[in-house]
């Protein structure tokens, strides 16, 4: 997405311009030509993709969210032998104490900078509105990142990944039956795990339940599956109509949001997590390319922060415990969720949280 609009805007800037350009869109060769100049749009998403390019000039956008081997591989590619000077730009928020942030340190043989840094806040940028600044303020206030995001200081991250949550103002006692139910999954065969919503009129997001099937020897999808259908019958009322589909009480089907590669992935020789769903009643729905962890969180920090998101502390009292506690993995550069493997001791809460990252990216309320 990001690829998609710069190059959409760099076209823009040059029809405005009056430069002939030409282009093309294709994920495997995104890119611009005008003047005797190509320009490439690559996504730092897959470092591995960025290969086999000569470049003078390099705009590395949002580094602090990336591995530090793009930056690498950018760098290796500034190598065009046809200019005296190479360029290589930095522009984005520190994240954390990491590589990015380090870069300023570094010294030349003469020890003068490598990377000189323009330093500058939120309030410096001119294009932005008044009213714009102001809603980011209300965003951030409460956020251990409010110094980096709206300062562009390097600040130590520590405390829970939604920092954002408050017990006292994202919890209450839900009823099942109000709004639409909504159903999120993360397959982990040992820990499959399912939490449920009610998409509610405004509208918003009230979690009131979790299902989760717990086994070293792995549970199957259709399984699991057939469980959540019990769940949500007992719970909500909801029947299958006479296609198979699993509706509410007032007609609506129940959607099951998933990561985009449950469309793929098989937990049987013949079918795909997604098949097994479809069979069991539910209308799937999942993105072509799961977003960064980094946007998803931000997504759910926004729901939490706007008052779009609450859970029922007792019902989904692992999903509460989760999106409260979720640590930051120790030496991640940049920051990330801490990730529990299969087996490995201690609450699993990444299972909860994929969850409901899933779910608010998804229905986008």
């Amino acid at each position: 997405l990001a690829k998609t609009v710069n190059q959409r805007d760099m076209m823009a800037a040059l029809e405005e311009a009056g430069i002939a350009f030409t282009s093309s869109s294709s994920p495997l060769d995104m890119h611009i030509t005008f003047a005797g100049r190509k320009v490439q749009f690559l996504t730092g998403d897959r470092p591995a993709s960025i290969v086999g390019h000569t470049a003078a000039v390099a705009w590395h956008d949002e580094p602090g969210i990336q591995d530090e081997e793009v930056h690498r591989r950018i760098s290796d590619r500034l190598r065009e032998p046809r200019v005296p000077t190479l360029y290589h730009l930095k522009t984005g928020t520190p994240e954390g104490m990491g590589w990015y942030h380090r870069l300023e340190d570094l010294k030349d043989a003469a020890g003068q900078n490598v990377w000189p840094v323009v330093a500058a806040t939120l309030f410096d940028n001119g294009a932005l509105t008044e009213q714009y600044m102001r809603m980011q303020t209300l965003n951030w206030r409460d956020s251990p990142m409010a110094r980096s995001y709206l300062l562009g200081e390097a600040t130590a991250i520590t405390g829970s990944v939604f920092s954002a949550f408050r017990r006292e103002q994202h919890t209450r006692k839900l009823d099942p039956r109000m709004g639409t139910p909504i159903a999120a999954w993360d397959f982990n065969e040992t820990h499959q795990t399912t939490i449920v919503a009610s998409l509610l009129p405004g509208p918003s997001l009230a979690v009131w339940g979790e299902v989760v099937s717990e086994s070293v020897d792995g549970t199957p999808t259709d399984e699991h599956a057939a469980r959540v259908v019990k769940y949500l019958e007992h719970h909500t009322g909801a029947r299958h109509d006479m296609r198979g589909v699993m509706r509410d009480v007032h007609g609506n089907a129940v959607v099951a949001v998933i990561d985009a590669s449950g469309a793929s992935r098989k937990t049987s020789a013949h079918r795909t997590d997604q098949q097994h769903l479809e069979a069991a009643g539910f209308v799937v729905e999942h993105d072509k390319r799961n977003p960064s962890i980094h946007d998803s969180i931000q997504n759910v920090g926004y729901y939490l922060r706007k008052g779009l998101l609450v859970f029922d502390p007792v019902t989904a009292k692992r999903t509460t415990q989760a999106v409260e506690e979720h640590p930051y993995a120790k030496g991640s550069d940049p920051p990330k969720p801490k990730k529990w493997a299969s087996g490995e001791p201690g609450p699993q809460l990444d299972h909860f949280t994929d969850c409901v990252r899933y779910l608010c990216w998804r229905t986008g309320v």
